[in-house]
């Protein structure tokens, strides 16, 4: 077992590498944080535990890489500390047999391009990490503790996807990832997303559900949605609270599996002339909020409102334009009209709870 940054910190000036090839458990920053001028380079060879910055460090001049194909728990400020920054790229390999633990935790890069590529990892905790990188590859982790991935700002694309073995739950909350986004649940495990905070997603988001295990999209928070939003589901994935549609780029909202698209409450709070269109229906459940921005539908691909729901805010700056279902015994006003203006149709109250107009 080796214990740097023991008792006193160290601090290197100039490139530092450590090389872990033997199976014994390597400790960093150990009791005392260590400062880092120039590139830092950990590589491991020979199967054991890596726990670096268990006190944080100070600062990292350069460049962060760290390669683990070997196996053995890898735990990156397993503490959740405060660092100071990574002044350059952030470049972190870890594959290898067993699944082992993963930790991630508050870890700050200045320069983008670097990739995070875990696969087939035990216990995986991403957590309120600030990474600008090009790509964040989570995929394959299994076992039976809570997998989370929170608090985390991402410039790339991310992929996080559980493995069929999988049996812990997943939480995966509080996020802002700039790039593209695919959510994968291929177990029996229960996912959570927007659990406790919301999520907001720049790019397209995907969200596919291979396994048996229930998927909660806004789970206790509005998940926002600024480009594309694809479900991938026969059954089994639930919307909890709101989607919300922001941004000034257009976007889509469509399912790729036979599920219907069932939504308590759809916001489209669009700027400029971003828009929304259906690629299927959504049927809303409490009520449609038109805040800015129009709703594009067509045939077979309507926004639906159930009996006793209506809606909020529909104006010259945000309505639909395409059809609209209302089923139920309510009178109703279609918040209907062309793209520049609001032309609503009202109808009475028809005979029966399952009419449909």
């Amino acid at each position: 077992t080796w214990y740097e940054g023991y008792q006193v910190g160290n601090v290197y000036n100039g490139n530092t590498s450590f090389s872990l090839n033997g199976s014994g458990s390597f400790n960093s920053s150990y009791s005392t944080k260590c400062s880092f001028t120039g590139n830092l380079t950990v590589n491991r060879t020979g199967a054991g535990t890596t726990d670096l910055f268990g006190t944080g460090f100070n600062f990292i001049t350069g460049n962060f890489n760290f390669s683990n194909t070997v196996g053995g728990n890898t735990f990156i400020n397993s503490s959740n500390v405060l660092n100071g920054p990574i002044n350059g790229t952030v470049n972190i390999t870890a594959t290898g047999s067993g699944n082992p633990s993963f930790y991630l935790r508050k870890i700050k890069n200045l320069t983008g391009g670097g990739t995070i590529s875990v696969q087939n990892s035990g216990y995986t905790l991403i957590q309120n990490d600030t990474l600008n990188v090009n790509t964040v590859n989570i995929n394959g982790f299994t076992g039976g503790s809570s997998d989370e991935m929170s608090g985390n700002v991402i410039t790339g694309n991310v992929t996080f996807a559980d493995a069929a073995t999988n049996t812990g739950s997943v939480y995966v909350g509080n996020n802002n990832i700039g790039g593209n986004t695919i959510l994968s649940t291929n177990s029996a495990s229960v996912w959570y997303e927007s659990y406790s905070s919301s999520d907001t997603y720049f790019g397209n988001v995907t969200f596919n559900r291979n396994g048996t295990g229930p998927l909660y999209l806004s789970y206790s928070d509005t998940t926002y949605a600024r480009q594309n939003l694809t479900i991938n589901s026969n059954a089994g994935i639930d919307i909890n609270s709101s989607i919300e549609f922001t941004g000034s780029a257009n976007s889509t909202i469509e399912q790729l599996g036979a599920q219907p698209i069932i939504m308590p409450r759809l916001i489209i709070r669009k700027t400029g002339t971003g828009s929304l269109t259906l690629e299927d229906s959504v049927t809303v459940t409490t009520t449609a909020s038109f805040i800015s921005g129009n709703i594009n539908t067509s045939i077979g691909k309507e926004l639906i409102f159930p009996n006793n729901i209506t809606y909020t805010g529909a104006s010259t700056a945000s309505h639909v334009v395409g059809p609209v279902v209302k089923i139920g015994d309510d009178t109703f006003v279609f918040p209907v009209g062309g793209p520049t203006s609001l032309n609503t149709v009202a109808m009475s109250a028809p005979v029966g709870a399952a009419s449909r107009f």
